[in-house]
């Protein structure tokens, strides 16, 4: 049992490395953008789909001796394939206009396959091996599919703290693949050991042989089961991931904390002993579904620290019930192929529709509410064994929320006749704003209705989908959302806003604002946000334009195009944007860019990826020679690593002038990047200051002035070329350590510049 289960274990802990160690490899490529990692996911699963149909395969129609020769033989032919790398063809195919979900797809199918699939096939294999070892827990192996999942959670949390840490990319594909020949030998050596007891088997138990491949035949509804039991926490996993980091609170490596808190359900749900039946799990995840729907409806995000773990908590929960249906309803361990076969399956169905088909579908994300309803129809509405359960908690639970409803309403009906809010005066305790409270109170009270019929599991189910459907009507008649859109780099919306200077045009991302203009049209040539004229842009810009008669500036990332507020008629800016749906929002709906043009400036946007396109002209002869290069590509609140690195400087270096600067955008909440900044340039003998901007009103966005506190680092191969006074206190010299690890293309490490900040 030991060697089945290492076998197993080491698999897993290699499949699971695999994930994130090629995301390292592929996200710069792409941007970081979230659907990124939903299209590798998706790959992920369809190749756990193949392995565990040739699993099925291999033990429905082949010998054990076919099964153990079969499976070293693909084995032996991924291994050829090791270790992992994007040659320069892909790169040329992606600048070539490439779809990017295709040609990530592409080039997961071509690198990556062969191993993934090989380890794909080990863990229900081997399962079944342990089955017709003659071991007398091979009767019911399911206990090592734990095994398995304790390994996939053991490297996934000891990448972004271990393995990053040391090692560059490069190094751990060679020492992934020195990791793989290592598992060869385990496998070859199960199958030895499978292969010998069976022999022991057939010598002196036909009886116990017959048993095992004999048994009551599978229904359809039990396979449909098995599938719905799986696709609804793979869509979940998803939907959870792309909505807390980008609606709520991007931080980084979010996604790894639900990919964990997924597999750790399948270690306790198959497990031999359940510390809580599935009644009980899908009980309390109904609860926590109704409180998420009303979160989601109201846009109540905030504070971050009391929202995310309550949604991580709900996706813990649903995914734990279903996962403990899908353990109470497995078959015995002649359809033990099979049955993970099918749960595979479910896991595919879950990632096809929330990477490919919802981003098409719907223009927020609604896949996440969507599957919460789905779930809320799939738990038990009675205890597995019949016993009567005590109810008094719950219907505390029920009098209280309604309680709780009907002082909202009371409170609105006295704010309205009064002015006066009893709940204003205890909004420290209420963490949501005077706008979000009043669009609770329109959906608390039908929630506690829904609250009320917690038991009767249709109704419960119809009144969530009642909430979300008048939700869904509300979004589609809110008169301040100018557009919305949504593709491969994620979620778009452009609407109205209030400011005390005025009314502003904003375009956002989830929760990231990309730029704000005022609506007024004496006032929509100022620049706003991170790039007013007390920020570091702006006071760079300001200073150039004082002695030279015509600056030429690229910007990476285009947002609103705020930064083409700062053109004369003589200048010139280029922008470079990865998402052609901002471009599209850029033209249509705000006027800084069409005004510069009006002056006589030179505006001009160029779709791509940044460090590419900049690679491409530099290759071509069409350096863009700028005066100042801007790096600015948000996407939430993690900014691209490969715009960062040594590689990509020495490009940006051949765009500069000889006096040129590079200024990097760094304000974030959660990465704390002046040290990795300050490090480069002082490997590349430049000149590293910040400008740190915190506006007069002492808060972080001041609403008369529509400046935001924002962070500048400028780079330069002597301070004079910033022609900026020098005496300035919000500018200094860039902190950093000499002794720090340079980030280079092979070796980043977010974890080491990961703080909390305003």
């Amino acid at each position: 049992m030991v060697l089945f289960t290492f076998g197993i274990f080491t698999s897993a802990t290699l499949l699971f490395v695999v994930q994130p160690m090629v995301g390292k490899i592929l996200l710069p490529k792409l941007g970081g953008a979230p659907n990124v990692w939903n299209t590798c996911m998706l790959f992920f699963q369809a190749t756990l789909l193949a392995g565990y149909l040739a699993a099925h395969l291999l033990a429905k129609y082949c010998s054990l001796r076919v099964q153990v020769v079969g499976f070293v033989g693909i084995l032996c032919l991924a291994i050829f394939t090791l270790p992992f790398a994007v040659g320069e063809e892909w790169i040329a195919s992606l600048l070539g206009g490439a779809n990017p979900s295709t040609w990530m797809l592409s080039v997961l199918v071509a690198r990556v396959a062969p191993a993934f699939f090989a380890l794909s096939v080990t863990s229900p294999l081997l399962q079944r091996w342990f089955a017709e070892s003659g071991h007398p827990d091979g009767k019911d192996p399911y206990f090592l599919y734990s095994a398995s999942n304790i390994g996939s959670i053991l490297s996934l949390l000891l990448y972004p703290v271990l393995i990053e840490v040391v090692w560059g990319v490069q190094t751990q594909t060679v020492y992934w693949q020195v990791g793989f020949a290592v598992f060869m030998l385990i496998a070859t050596a199960c199958g030895i050991a499978s292969w010998l007891g069976k022999d022991r088997i057939e010598e002196t138990s036909a009886v116990e042989t017959a048993q095992l491949t004999e048994s009551a035949a599978i229904t359809w509804n039990r396979r449909g089961l098995w599938v719905l039991l799986s696709m609804i926490p793979s869509s979940l996993m998803l939907g959870v991931t792309t909505y807390v980091s980008t609606d709520v609170s991007s931080m980084p490596m979010i996604w790894i904390v639900p990919l964990t808190l997924y597999l750790l359900t399948f270690v306790l749900a198959f497990a031999k002993r359940q510390l809580i039946s599935s009644y009980w799990t899908g009980r309390i995840s109904a609860l926590l579904i109704l409180t998420i729907t009303v979160t989601w409806v109201t846009g109540a995000n905030d504070p971050p620290i009391v929202i995310v773990p309550l949604h991580l908590l709900m996706f813990f929960s649903v995914t734990l019930f279903c996962h403990q249906r899908l353990a109470a309803h497995r078959p015995d361990a002649s359809h033990l192929t099979e049955f993970y076969l099918w749960m595979s399956i479910g896991g595919v169905l879950g990632g096809l529709f929330n990477a490919l088909i919802a981003p098409n579908l719907f223009v927020t994300i609604f896949e996440y509410p969507l599957a919460m309803l789905v779930a809320s129809h799939l738990r038990e509405t009675r205890p597995e064994d019949g016993s009567q359960e005590n109810n008094s908690l719950f219907r505390i639970v029920r009098f209280g929320a309604i309680i709780f409803a009907l002082a909202l309403g009371l409170d609105a009906l006295m704010t309205s006749a009064t002015g006066n809010s009893m709940l204003a005066s205890i909004g420290t305790v209420l963490p949501l704003a005077s706008e979000q409270l009043k669009t609770l109170i329109c959906f608390g009270i039908p929630a506690c209705l829904v609250l009320h019929q917690l038991e009767n599991r249709t109704l419960f189910t119809t009144g969530l989908a009642a909430i979300l459907a008048i939700s869904v009507w509300q979004d589609a008649t809110d008169s301040d959302v100018i557009a919305r859109g949504r593709n491969f780099y994620g979620t778009i919306v452009t609407a109205r806003d209030d400011l005390q200077g005025g009314e502003v045009t904003r375009m956002s991302h989830g929760n990231t604002v990309h730029g704000w203009q005022w609506t007024d049209a004496e006032k929509r040539l100022i620049p706003l946000t991170y790039y007013g004229e007390n920020s570091g842009i702006g006071q760079l810009i300001a200073a150039q334009q004082a002695e030279k008669k015509s600056i030429r500036v690229g910007a990476i990332g285009l947002g609103g195009g705020t930064l083409a507020a700062t053109l004369r008629p003589t200048d010139s800016m280029i922008y470079y944007e990865i998402n052609p749906q901002v471009a599209d929002h850029a033209e249509e709906h705000f006027t800084y860019l069409s005004d510069a043009r009006q002056r006589g400036a030179v505006a001009d946007v160029r779709l791509g990826d940044a460090r590419l396109v900049l690679e491409a002209e530099s290759h071509s002869n069409q350096a863009g020679d700028y005066d100042i290069l801007v790096v600015d590509a948000f996407s939430s609140d993690s900014i691209p690593v490969h715009l960062m690195t040594q590689e990509c400087l020495n490009i940006y270096r051949q765009h500069l002038t000889d006096d040129g600067v590079l200024a990097f955008h760094i304000t974030n909440r959660f990465l704390d990047l002046e040290p990795v900044l300050g490090q480069l340039a002082d490997h590349n003998d430049l000149q590293s200051m910040i400008y740190r901007n915190y506006p007069e009103s002492g808060d972080a966005i001041n609403g008369e002035t529509g400046e935001t506190v924002s962070f500048w680092v400028l780079l330069s191969k002597d301070k004079s070329d910033l022609r900026m006074d020098l005496t300035d206190a919000k500018l200094q010299p860039v902190r950093f350590n000499r002794e720090s690890r340079l980030w280079t293309d092979d070796y980043t490490n977010i974890l080491s510049v990961f703080q909390i900040r305003f």
